[in-house]
Formats: C-alpha cells, structure tokens, sequence
C-alpha cells in the first residue's frame, strides 16, 4: 500500500488539476461552484473540529476526503477568475464597426522573413466616430517591408482597421490556432498589408520584462556579430537566448524527426545544466551546513540573471522556479521528498497560472524530470562503468531513455511519430548542446572584451556543425522515425497506466504489480485493435479547405488517395500541416498523391466531359470537377451528387437550377470572397445546396461500405 504522508503536495495537484480540467471542459458554472465550494469548505470544518475532538479516523477521512473536493472546486474557481479578469470588452463585431483602435504591445515580437507579429493590449476603440473605452488582447501580424523592427515591447500604436475573432480550424485535425491563443486569453486578430499603424507613445506594461528584453536584444546583437555562420547563429539564438525566429526550417524539421527539438527550446535542459555546472564549481564544501545559505544565494542569482537574459520567458521561469524550490527544500530543511517538491513546484505555478497545465511544455518539462528522478536510479544500477568518461555517458544515457520513457505517450499523442535512434541522438546533442550552452554563455558574459568573442564564436560554431552533422548522419540510417501512430486520449492514459505499473514492479519487485501490468496491456491492445477495426471499415470522401488551391481526399479504411491542383504542391505547407494531420490521425498507412488538370487522373475512375470539366466517380457518388462554365444538358445527364467549383468559372444559376436539385454545391478556396457571396446567395435563392469550405469548413462526407 503506497504511504501518503511523505507527498502531500502530489495529492494537492492532482484534485487541483482536477478542478481546473473541469472548468477547461465546462466553464459556465461559476455561481454553483461558488457555492458548492463553500458548503465543502463549511463540511470540511466541521468534520476536521469532530475528528479532533472525538479522536475518531473515520471522521478524519472524511474531512480529507470533503478537503480534496474542496481543493478541486478552488482549481475551478481559480481558473474562472484568472479567465473572466482577461475577457476582451467592447470588441467584438457590431453594426458600428471599429475603424480604429489603440492598444500597447505587451509581448515577444515574433519576426518571419515576410513580416513581424506580436498581442497588442487593447486600450480604446473607435466606432462611428467616437472613442470609447476597451479592452482585450489582439494578436496582430503587420506585413514586413523593411529590416528594421516596426515597434517594440511597451510601444503605444493606433492601428487601422478593425480585428477579428479567431476562427477555428477549417480541416479535421488541423493544428487549433484558436485554442491556442485562447489559452493565452487572446481571442481576436488581426493582418495589416502594409504600414497602417502609428506609435503615439510608450507605456510597458511591465518595467522589469522592458528591460529584460532590452538587454536580450543587445546579447542577441553581439551575439550575431561573434557568430561566423548565419546558419549556426540562428541555432544558437535559440540554445541561448530563447530566440526561434532565424532557427532554419530544415534543421528544426531534423530534430524534430531525431527527437532531439527540446535541445533547441530554451528550458528546463538548459537550467538543469547550468545547475550541474554551478555544483560542480562550488564543491562539495558549499553542501555543508555554514555554507548551503551561501549556495542558496548563489543559484539564485545566477538562475535569476539568466531569466531576465532570455527575457523572462515562461519556459525559463518554470523551470529556475522549480529547481530554486527543490535547492531551498533542501537548504531549509534536513529531509525532504523530491517528489512532494516536485509537485509543490507545479502547484504553485498552477495557481499562478492554471493554464500552464494545458500547454505541452509545462506538461513535457515535469514529466520529463519526474523520469529522471524516477527511473535513472534504477536503470544507472544496472552497470557501474569504472572510468569517468563511462560512467558520464552511462548517466547521460540512463537520463535520456528516463525522460523518453515518460514522455514517450504524451509526445506520441501530439506529435503522432517517434524517432527510432533517440538514444544515440539524445547523448550525442545533449552532451554537445551543454558544451556550447556553457561556451555561448561565456561568450556573452565577455562580450565586451575585444576577440574573446570572436574566438569564443567560433568554438560555438564548430560545435554546433558537429551537431547538426551528428543528427544528419543518424537521420541517413534505415528507418530514422515511425510516422503515423495515432492516440486517443484514453489510449494516452492507459499507457500512463501501464508506465505506472512498470515504475512500481521496478521498484517494489513484486508480482502483483507486473499481473497488473499484464492486464492493462490487453486493455491497450483491445482498444488499438477496436480502433484499427474502426478505421478498416472507412470509407471517406473529402475536400479540404486550402486556401488558392483544390484538394480531395478519397480513404478507403488504411488507404488514401489525394486529388490535388498544382497550386496545392506549390506549397509544400499544405500537405504538411493540412493533410498530413488528418492523415496521421486515420492512421492512414498506404497514400497516393495525383495532381488536377487537363489530364484525367490515373487512380480514380474519371472521364473527360464535351465542356472540358472532369467527373470523377468513387464508391457510387459522383463528383463533378468545375472549373468552366458548364453545359446544362451535360449537367442534366450526369446528375453528379457533388458539384466542385473552382477557379470562379461563370455559373448561369437560373439556367442550371434544374439539373443541381439534388446536388450539393461545394465552393473550394480558390474562389474570392465576392465570388462565393455572389454564387451562395444566389444558389439560396434557387433553393439549391450549397456548401462554403472558406466558412463551414472542410467537407468529410461517410461513405456506406461497399461489399
């Protein structure tokens, strides 16, 4: 029987968590949880003073019992306040539009090579003329036509135009960019083409994070001049300072694939080793009992100042949050629990900010020590090299597979593929990347001596081609990563399940837990086969909504067929972040690609129509590719169960009103805006079925299974 008593706080976050879980899935009953809360908290009282009183341990779980309801329904509650204190006003679209609005730029500006982003803090509004008092964050992306930056934190600007609310993903399983922001209480955006903004003043919200950032934009200067290579500057913008904006796409894709992108964030990696450094400059002598307060205040300045050089970033302070807990559990106290610090970390960062638990890296970083923590010691007990060297790459080793092992579902469940050699990737980047963290950290500490940073510039650069080419060979050898896995959520928490069990029998070596073990395996493995019958017996027509480009879809159970214009691959993005998602999640394993156009694709059955417009057939249902005027008679004939519009060819509504009546008209994104309003409104008024990908989305129709 597992023992309580030594991690109260592990009980503390998990009905925390709870409650907060709950608000993120139902967030409208504020008042009745009020309520209940303190009708809990009355019980909680009554029950605690009886247990007291009358000695008794059925009462006292009681209490305990009424406590932790307790604490989930203050998890509720604290993220309803936290949310309903950043709820935007007097923003959104009305009859009088906002022509204009003032706001303060109150985060990170992100620069791409096409233009430069960041959340504006909404001050006022302007609508019908008059200025009126607002409020809210706007995610504002301004069309770059120059190098120099356009503002910066704390700048005042009046901008033109009016923002708009997010929309929600318009293809199945699509990254949700709408949550995403809303996770960060950012609910409306807005694109300028050009300069249609002014700076009227400067107001930074906070003093501390302006200056941070200040001082993080002059080290990233120096840093660009120290660096040699463009290329290996941008990687290490990334290790130092938390910059990503000039990380090179094809280096962020290899260590993605490689599982080695946590190298490249600014995180509690990066922390960890500056805290392996620290002690091992202050020696063993700093551990006794005159010198842990000198120690304490050591880490504290040098895990502080190296906070405010990445511009106090979330991932950063996390992480010099957490490990200043676990250095002050053990200079103030003779024992203490590493796990019950642990979660006292993420407690008190929760109840700072309950949102942290829904973001990947908090999940991630804690998940990844607790690994550690976990399971390194026993897999470090294993073998005990004798030399130095071995016994460093052994740690190094045993770390990496603990981290992996306990992050290996949640990074499958978002990420949908894992990187066979992780291991050799892992010990080679994480060995290196210290090396040039300590070496790139030299070198903005002495940034102002003359060649040291030079010199120093291109020992970081070398090492940093070391591993990029490290990473590339790997990537060469046979089968690098396993594409396609698919999770649900409860898959996720039944292999959370079975990580358990296995931590347990490693620990415990009892039997009991190993049968357990065994037994939820059978329950994971019944769920993937129901889910892989599931998927076998599919049949889906669909039409993804891509911006200036035509694609369909044809899947039949583990196959795909994609049907796309050449103005889809132009983009290589399209596929990447558009079909490639829903893809994973079907746990589609054989896929075909043809493109569109004058030519009359090879793998599914089609015919060139008198018109010059092409019909595809599939699994009884029709599709009609139009992207010229069509022929009535033709129309007629064919009696197509789709009509595709493409490219805004003329369409005589009244004419063809007959022959459409029992077909749906899809209009895909390569038609305007006035175009689609123009053919919906008529269609609807001809009483004819039309369906408008750029508003409801992409079309997944289920087809019947054909014997």
């Amino acid at each position: 029987m597992i023992r309580w008593g030594p991690y109260p706080f592990l009980r503390l976050i998990f009905f925390f968590s709870a409650g907060i879980l709950t608000y993120l899935q139902a967030n409208e009953l504020a008042l009745p949880v009020s309520l209940l809360a303190g009708l809990l908290l009355v019980l909680y009282l009554f029950l605690y003073y009886l247990s007291r009183k009358n000695k008794s341990v059925h009462l006292n779980n009681l209490a305990g019992i009424t406590g932790m309801l307790l604490l989930a329904a203050a998890g509720y509650l604290v993220t309803h306040t936290f949310t309903s204190r950043q709820q935007p006003v007097n923003l959104a679209p009305s009859n009088d539009a906002i022509s204009h609005y003032v706001g303060v730029v109150d985060d990170y500006i992100t620069q791409k090579p096409t233009s430069v982003s960041s959340i504006i803090q909404v001050k006022a509004v302007k609508r019908a003329g008059t200025w009126q008092p607002a409020a809210g964050k706007v995610r504002l992306t301004i069309k770059r036509a120059q190098e120099i930056m356009p503002f910066r934190y704390g700048a005042v600007l009046l901008v033109k135009g009016a923002p708009e609310p997010v929309k929600p993903p318009l293809n199945p399983a699509q990254f949700d960019y709408r949550r995403y922001l809303a996770n960060s209480q950012v609910y409306y955006q807005q694109y300028l083409p050009g300069p249609w903004f002014i700076q009227v003043g400067y107001e930074p919200g906070n003093r501390l994070k302006a200056w941070s950032i200040g001082v993080r934009n002059y080290l990233d200067d120096r840093l660009r001049a120290a660096m040699p290579s463009e290329r290996e500057y941008g990687v290490a913008a990334a290790l130092l300072l938390g910059i990503k904006d000039f990380l090179p796409e094809d280096i962020k894709a290899a260590y993605s694939q490689s599982g080695t992108m946590h190298v490249l964030a600014v995180s509690g990696l990066h922390v960890g080793v500056i805290f392996y450094v620290l002690n091992l400059l202050l020696g063993k002598w700093s551990r006794q009992r005159g010198f842990k307060w000198f120690r304490f205040l050591v880490l504290l300045g040098i895990f502080g100042s190296y906070a405010f050089v990445t511009a106090l970033s979330a991932s950063v302070l996390r992480a010099v949050g957490m490990f200043l807990l676990l250095v002050a559990a053990e200079t103030f106290r003779r024992q203490t629990n590493i796990y019950n610090t642990l979660a006292a970390a993420a407690f008190f960062l929760l109840l700072y900010n309950p949102y942290f638990l829904i973001e990947v890296g908090f999940q991630l970083s804690f998940l990844a020590v607790l690994g550690i923590l976990y399971f390194s010691p026993i897999f470090e007990s294993w073998l005990a090299p004798e030399t130095y060297v071995a016994r460093f790459l052994w740690k190094m080793l045993c770390a990496s597979v603990a981290a992996q092992l306990t992050t290996l579902p949640l990074t499958l469940y978002y990420f949908h593929q894992f990187p066979v050699y992780f291991l050799a990737a892992n010990v080679v980047a994480i060995t290196v990347s210290s090396g040039a963290l300590v070496v790139g950290l030299l070198l903005l500490a002495l940034s102002w001596l003359p060649m040291v940073p030079v010199f120093l510039g291109w020992v970081l650069t070398g090492l940093l081609r070391f591993m990029h080419e490290s990473n590339a060979w790997l990537l060469q050898a046979p089968f690098p990563v396993i594409e396609g896995i698919s999770l649900t959520t409860l898959q996720t928490w039944v292999l959370y399940g079975l990580l358990g069990l296995l931590g347990l029998f490693f620990a415990r070596k009892k039997l009991i837990y190993f049968s357990l073990f065994a037994g939820v395996f059978l329950l994971f493995s019944s769920l993937k086969i129901k889910a892989t019958n599931q998927r076998q017996a599919n049949q889906l027509l669909v039409v993804y909504q891509v911006p200036r480009a035509t694609a369909l879809a044809f899947i039949s159970g583990h196959q795909g067929q994609l049907l796309a214009d050449s103005a889809f691959y132009t983009n290589p993005k399209n596929h990447q972040y558009i079909i490639q998602p829903h893809w994973q999640e079907l746990g589609l394993t054989v896929t075909h690609t043809d493109t569109l156009g004058k030519k009359i694709p090879e793998t599914i059955p089609a015919m060139q129509l008198p018109d010059g417009n092409q019909l595809l057939q599939w699994q009884g249902v029709k599709i009609l590719l139009c992207r010229r005027p069509l022929d009535a008679q033709t129309l007629q004939k064919v009696k197509p169960t789709y009509l595709l519009v493409s490219n805004r060819p003329y369409l005589a509504v009244d004419a063809l009103a007959p022959a459409l009546k029992n077909t749906t008209v899809i209009l895909d994104g390569t038609n305007s805006r006035p175009y689609q309003q123009r053919v919906e409104q008529k269609l609807t008024k001809a009483g004819i079925n039309c369906y408008n990908l750029n508003k409801s989305g992409a079309l997944v129709q289920l087809l019947p299974l054909k014997n």
